[in-house]
């Protein structure tokens, strides 16, 4: 049974001594949930003291007193569920909380202000933001065909993840529901460090979301030592902006054997790319170079950032798209039953923006995706 089906709705209800209302269920995923929460201003005075936030930062602290001026302040809570290593274990949770501590001050990293166990499970506390996850943002449509927006955000969520680089933290499961942006789509906050790491290069395979992985990072096949945490961060950043522009999965997964697409992609690079997505010739060209299977051959994050900076439009022009392949259409939206006459016949299951399986379609409409 997947984790999250034994985690406890807990929608309205108090936590953390009755220090925070969980207001809002915001989304989820494998592992965890995550609430919109109040701070209530009041603490349970019969509550255990060894229940409530165990490592505050005195900042966080003073900001949860019960003698605060600051009142009704709202935040994000994501629970998790203790796992029963836990007791044997206690760092199992504490490293999340302190990789994502380390990286914390940049401001497109969301600000982790403390945690705590009650009930059996593991709660973070951050700071929260009014549309929810990047996959809110563009299901809603916010980047649609507005190059200037989607650049700016790419921007600022590739500062973070350099930052984190340099501060010695891999996240190793960058995707569009562990971004964090306000109602406008701006800002990005990256999140949820549950699978960072202190090592880039590692023989630790299998980590992350398949439709975010390096090739590499389901099989090293070059031996040991050919797997780099930080390619893999570029490559998932990829992946999301590709996510943003499209609202599209790009493939299930990058391994050329159990995923057709990616084989066709390595065949036809930027043709395979401008047959079936609303995208420029440039950027194509440039994901042709991203997306290949040599690692030494991809740019760099920050040169890839660069060049799609440099970019006028991300999106292909009202007269390109009639030379376009059959695919392709100008907004990115493919309905679940659409098949593409004169492209590469592809399997029946299709993944949205987070590999979520979609049965019975070509190509999936991010709107159809479950994070």
């Amino acid at each position: 049974m997947p984790v999250i089906k034994r985690l406890p709705e807990i929608t309205g209800d108090y936590v953390d001594a009755g220090a925070l209302y969980l207001e809002k269920f915001i989304g989820a995923e494998s592992y965890a949930k995550l609430y919109k929460a109040v701070e209530t201003g009041e603490v349970d005075p019969d509550s255990e003291p060894s229940s409530r936030r165990s490592s505050w930062s005195s900042a966080a602290s003073s900001s949860f007193s019960s003698s605060s001026s600051v009142v009704n302040k709202v935040w994000a809570v994501k629970i998790l569920r203790k796992p029963k290593s836990y007791e044997e274990d206690p760092a199992i949770y504490e490293r999340e909380f302190a990789m994502h501590s380390r990286v914390s001050s940049h401001p497109n990293v969301v600000s982790l202000h403390g945690h705590f166990v009650e009930r059996g499970y593991f709660f973070l506390v951050m700071d929260f933001q009014a549309m929810g996850t990047l996959v809110h943002a563009i299901r809603s449509g916010v980047y649609q065909r507005n190059s200037a927006l989607i650049k700016r955000t790419f921007g600022q969520l590739t500062d973070a993840v350099l930052f984190c680089h340099k501060q010695g933290v891999y996240h190793r499961n960058i995707k569009p529901s562990h971004v964090l942006v306000d109602y406008w789509g701006c800002n990005p906050c990256l999140t949820d460090f549950g699978l960072a790491t202190t090592e880039d290069i590692n023989e630790q395979l299998g980590f992350g979301t398949a439709a975010y992985m390096t090739p590499e990072s389901f099989d090293l096949g070059a031996g040991p030592g050919s797997y780099s945490a930080a390619r893999s961060d570029y490559w998932a950043m990829g992946v999301t902006l590709f996510n943003m522009i499209t609202r599209q999965a790009v493939w299930y997964s990058a391994r050329p054997v159990e995923d057709v697409r990616y084989g066709i992609f390595l065949r036809h690079r930027k043709r395979y790319l401008r047959d079936r997505f609303p995208i420029s010739f440039p950027f194509a060209r440039l994901c042709s170079r991203f997306f290949t299977l040599e690692p030494a051959e991809r740019p760099s994050l920050l040169e890839f950032n660069e060049q799609v900076q440099k970019l006028d439009d991300l999106y292909i022009d009202e007269i390109d798209v009639h030379t376009a392949g059959p695919g392709c259409s100008q907004t990115g939206l493919v309905e679940r039953s659409r098949t593409h006459r004169g492209s590469p016949a592809l399997p029946c299951a299709s993944r949205g923006v987070d590999g979520a399986a979609s049965a019975g379609c070509s190509s999936v409409y991010l709107g159809q995706a479950q994070v």
